[in-house]
């Protein structure tokens, strides 16, 4: 049987984190703008913010859990690991730093299957064929199956976790999936 060419498409869930003040706003209304132009599906984007930012009700804005004394460009990279929190979201979800450009089309990345967590290769690190570290800035997963990211996160003492994970939240995830 042939597939429907009129079907509705799913939207797609993306979404991204803003904390503290490292970025504007301007850049989640920038890259809101390039995944609806880079995706063939309706976008859905999920904002994860502290509580007292204002987010657009076109937009799903969830409430970060506020790690004290976790401020600043690099130490904010932990906040990220609250998007594995199924509480948020159940379904698929595909993250894109604040930072990131997309300048063509990126439907087939939601065309990969979310039994498997996909992101980039460290491009820090491309020149090391021994290296196989993640980089975190682009995530396409299903919440709900990597949810033990978060609570494995949740049963660690955040001190330890991030003294022993000095790249942050990326070296962090690899550990845990066993790269």
């Amino acid at each position: 049987m042939s597939k429907n060419r009129f079907s509705v498409k799913q939207p797609i869930d993306c979404a991204c984190v803003i904390h503290g003040s490292g970025y504007d706003w301007i850049y989640v209304e920038r890259l809101h703008n390039m995944l609806r132009r880079g995706l063939r599906n309706q976008v859905r984007l999920h904002v994860y913010t502290e509580k007292e930012r204002a987010v657009p009700d076109s937009m799903i804005k969830h409430e970060l859990i506020v790690f004290p004394g976790v401020t600043g460009p690099k130490r904010s990279w932990w906040y990220k690991l609250q998007l594995f929190n199924s509480q948020h979201h159940l379904g698929n979800l595909l993250y894109f730093d604040l930072d990131t450009v997309i300048v063509r089309d990126i439907t087939w990345i939601t065309e990969l299957p979310t039994q498997h967590l996909w992101t980039i290769r460290d491009f820090k690190r491309l020149q090391d064929k021994n290296f196989s570290g993640m980089n975190s800035s682009i995530m396409w997963w299903n919440v709900a199956k990597y949810d033990f990211v978060w609570q494995q996160f949740c049963q660690s003492s955040l001190d330890h976790v991030m003294r022993e994970n000095p790249q942050g939240d990326q070296q962090y995830i690899g550990r845990v999936l066993g790269q």
